[in-house]
């Protein structure tokens, strides 16, 4: 007769805990970019699809594709939050849960994981007072609003209406660009020419390999909004260089 072997129910839920969201849902999530210090992953949910319980370290979480989804956590609670038409971008600490979409319309979200953080960090409660004295500086630019903070990253929403064009402004830091809407859109970097117009299509992830700092300004010759989300990342050691 074979005994059985009781394994601790603290272990169980361990192993439940350390499980990764691409890895159990291959199907919903997959990688955009990732290096030693951020993963940016875009999870796609169409209705009544779901996720296996699954961990994520601190976190912005940007909707590209608002909608309703449940929030279910190992000890068996869950939680429904708003839908957002506003689409703001969120930070979370580090969480466990399964998530499933229980609307009508697909919901698909850029989360952006930061690999190395135990934590969230505090949040500002307003952006630094340098930035109103230097006329380059990025949110001295009036298209360029400040949405959050922690030490280790600045959150920055960009909208451009149709037929105007930035002031001079300036990146200094590496960042990540996810464009909510796109447009028709041209650049000027500071003693060069304007591209060439591009229809830069909504929902996409740059990464961009710029030397830093670098001052442009961007012309929206479209008919639609032109908004991105800019998630700067301030403190990452030994990481490659990304801009928006």
């Amino acid at each position: 007769m074979k005994l059985l072997r009781c394994v601790p129910f603290a272990l169980l839920l361990g192993n439940v805990m350390a499980q990764d969201l691409v890895q159990v849902s291959p199907a919903i999530a997959k990688v955009e970019y990732e290096d030693a210090s951020i993963r940016v992953i875009r999870s796609h949910y169409e209705p009544g699809t779901s996720s296996a319980m699954h961990s994520h370290p601190p976190r912005v979480v940007i909707a590209l594709q608002p909608g309703t989804l449940r929030l279910s956590r190992p000890d068996g609670s869950s939680v429904i939050p708003p839908a957002d038409p506003q689409q703001k971008p969120l930070a979370f600490g580090p969480e466990t849960h399964a998530v499933a979409n229980i609307g009508s319309t697909p919901v698909e979200n850029i989360e952006i994981e930061f690999k190395q953080q135990a934590q969230l960090g505090t949040l500002q409660v307003a952006p630094n007072d340098g930035s109103a004295a230097d006329p380059e500086a990025l949110l001295h630019e009036p298209h360029h609003r400040w949405v959050m903070q922690t030490p280790y990253f600045r959150i920055v929403d960009a909208r451009i209406p149709p037929g105007e064009t930035t002031q001079w402004h300036r990146h200094e830091f590496p960042s990540v660009g996810v464009r909510v809407h796109g447009s028709r859109i041209s650049a000027q970097k500071s003693g060069g020419e304007w591209s060439s117009p591009e229809d830069l299509s909504s929902g996409a992830v740059t990464i961009e390999k710029l030397p830093l700092p670098y001052v442009h300004r961007v012309k929206n010759s479209g008919g639609d909004e032109y908004h991105v989300i800019l998630v700067e990342l301030l403190e990452r050691p030994g990481a490659q260089q990304a801009g928006p």
